[in-house]
This record gives C-alpha cells, sequence and structure tokens, in this order.
C-alpha cells in the first residue's frame, strides 16, 4: 500500500465499493437457484403406487353373476386409480376380465370405438344382460320366500336381497320379514314390542331362533344319554358261573365272544365258553345260549303234540288189557345248527 492517507472520501468510496461487491454475490445466488429446481425436476423421485387391490372374477354372461361382477369391477378401479389414470385404461382393464358370451358381445363395439369410458361399458353389460324387470321379479319370489327349517341367517342374506330390490319403508319391510319367519319364532315374538327398524327386528328373531336350536339339540343329547346302556362290570374268572335268564339276550349278546375276536381265541386256548366265559361247560350248553332255550322248547312243544303211533297188535292189546297202556315213543327233533370253526373246537373240547 502506498502513504495515501485515509481521508473521508477515500473511505466512503471503499464503502461504496462493498455494498456494489454483495449486490453483486445476491444476484449470483439468485441466478443459480432456478437451475437448481431444473436439475431437481430432471430426476424425481420415485411414486409408490397403491397396494394392489384384488381382480374381480371374470364375467361369462351369468345374469345372477352381473351386479357383483359391476361392484367388484368399480371397487378395483377406485382403489387402485393411480394404476388405470385413462379412460381408456379402466376400458381396457375391464374388457380384459369378460370371456365367453359376455367377451363376444362386447368385442365388435370395443372395435368400433364405441366404448369411450366405464360407464359406456356397464351400461351395455346392463342392458344385455341384466334383468329389466327387477322389481317385479322381487316381489314375485318374496311371496314364496320362507324361513321353514333354515337357520335365521341363510334365510335372511336371501330376504334382504330382495328387499334391496324394492323401495318398501320399515313398517312394510318388517310386516313382510315377519310373515316369512318360522311358525316357532313367530310364536315367540308374541305379547313382545315390535323393534322400529328393520335390522333390529332381525336381531330379535336371530337371538330366538338360535335360542329354540339349542333348547332342541340338549333335548337331542339327554334322549340319547337315556338310550345308551349302562356299561357292565366284568365276571372275575374264578366267580361261579352266574344265574342268567336264557331268553334275555341283552346279555348274551353282551358277554358273548365273537367269531375271529381276540377274545374267543383267548377263550378257547384257556377252555372257558365262548357265551358266559367260565369254564366246566359248552356253549350250547350254556345258560346264558338263548337258542338253546328256544331249541329245548321247540322239542318239547313238539313232542307234546306229536300224536302216538298205534299198530294192529297194540290195538288189541290196549282193547283185552285196558289196564295196561303203551308209552308212546316221543319224536326227537334236530335242530340243524352251523357253528363257526372257532365254536366246533369249543364244542369238541
Amino acid at each position: 500500500m502506498d502513504d495515501t492517507t485515509l481521508t473521508p472520501e477515500v473511505v466512503q468510496t471503499l464503502f461504496a465499493t462493498i455494498r456494489e461487491l454483495r449486490t453483486e454475490i445476491a444476484e449470483l445466488k439468485a441466478s443459480r437457484t432456478p437451475t437448481s429446481s431444473q436439475d431437481d425436476n430432471t430426476n424425481p423421485p420415485p411414486v409408490s403406487k397403491s397396494e394392489k387391490f384384488p381382480d374381480p372374477p371374470m364375467f361369462s354372461g351369468n345374469r345372477k353373476e352381473l351386479r357383483p361382477f359391476i361392484t367388484k369391477l368399480r371397487l378395483k378401479l377406485e382403489r387402485n386409480a393411480d394404476r388405470f389414470p385413462t379412460d381408456t385404461d379402466k376400458v381396457s382393464y375391464g374388457i380384459s376380465r369378460l370371456e365367453g358370451d359376455a367377451a363376444a358381445t362386447i368385442d365388435p363395439f370395443y372395435r368400433n370405438g364405441a366404448l369411450t369410458d366405464l360407464d359406456t361399458l356397464v351400461k351395455l353389460l346392463e342392458m344385455t344382460y341384466d334383468d329389466v324387470s327387477r322389481k317385479y321379479t322381487a316381489l314375485t319370489r318374496l311371496e314364496t320366500c320362507r324361513q321353514t327349517n333354515r337357520e335365521f341367517t341363510s334365510f335372511y342374506s336371501e330376504f334382504l336381497a330382495l328387499m334391496g330390490e324394492l323401495n318398501w319403508n320399515e313398517d312394510a319391510k318388517i310386516a313382510a320379514l315377519r310373515r316369512a319367519i318360522s311358525n316357532e319364532v313367530r310364536s315367540q315374538l308374541v305379547g313382545r314390542d315390535m323393534p322400529p327398524t328393520l335390522a333390529e327386528f332381525a336381531a330379535l328373531c336371530q337371538r330366538i331362533d338360535e335360542d329354540l336350536r339349542l333348547n332342541q339339540a340338549s333335548r337331542y343329547r339327554q334322549s340319547n344319554a337315556q338310550r345308551t346302556p349302562r356299561p357292565t362290570a366284568p365276571i372275575p374268572s374264578n366267580s361261579p358261573a352266574p344265574i342268567h335268564d336264557p331268553m334275555d339276550i341283552d346279555v348274551a349278546r353282551t358277554q358273548y365272544a365273537p367269531a375271529g375276536s381276540d377274545e374267543r381265541k383267548n377263550r378257547l386256548t384257556k377252555g372257558e365258553c365262548f357265551g358266559c366265559g367260565q369254564k366246566g361247560h359248552r356253549h350250547r350248553d350254556c345258560p346264558t345260549n338263548p337258542y338253546n332255550k328256544v331249541r329245548q322248547t321247540a322239542i318239547t312243544n313238539l313232542n307234546e303234540s306229536a300224536p302216538t303211533r298205534k299198530t294192529y297188535a297194540t290195538s288189541v292189546t290196549s282193547s283185552k288189557a285196558p289196564e295196561k297202556r303203551t308209552r308212546s315213543t316221543p319224536l326227537r327233533v334236530a335242530t340243524p345248527r352251523v357253528m363257526s370253526p372257532d365254536e366246533s373246537e369249543n364244542e369238541s373240547s
């Protein structure tokens, strides 16, 4: 630096120069801001897509499936609107969910450019496959819609679907539901205050129906428990043979060892009876064998009813000596009986 004295004029000049430099720096910073924003716009951050909503089922032209298909199609396009931004994308997706007769019906309209948006596609499907007299159909089906012996939830879903087609007030809907419920549920409504809305009345009927079914199931279990026979205690092997009623078939079936069973093989090895499990007699002589008693009774009845055989000599002798009586020989009837191999072994033992 030279030896120039810093006069007030020089100081003011320096301050003016500094201000000018600061102004230029601010202008330079301002001029660089748009450039940075343009650089950011060239590489925008990736945008996350919405979670994929389930696709509606394929529609082939079934009238009953039309309305559920349209509802699910609209839900799909509303929930995934970012995936189908234009009307062309929506129409293309709607056509892709058609098959069979429905796809063949819509194809010429799409090729001719008549399908400009989704509403046009929906209207065309409704004109082709929808029921034009839905209210009349609902009224006809409502006349025969009855609960009978169905659960209330299953019946009410059908009833509610029919009510959706009719513009009735709450009183008319409640009256129609009261006519359609079962006689058992209707009888439980006697003396009760009717709810003002259909939903509340349906909830009341459902509780009554569940209580009736619960009581019916309880009575059924009790009746089955009374019919079930009580198990009999096993008879010890060292105890004497019990006295049984020969005609008590239930007892004989309980203690009898069936052919081919492990119990029969065990009794055959020990020399025990197949009927009662005791030693000292065979199954044909067992007191628990009901068929033995039946056979003996049949033989006795035949012997008593059999006529006495008389010859000429016997008749002459009886006439001469009336005090002597000939004894008639009883007829013995053998009842055939088929025995299993295991039982035959027990009989021969």
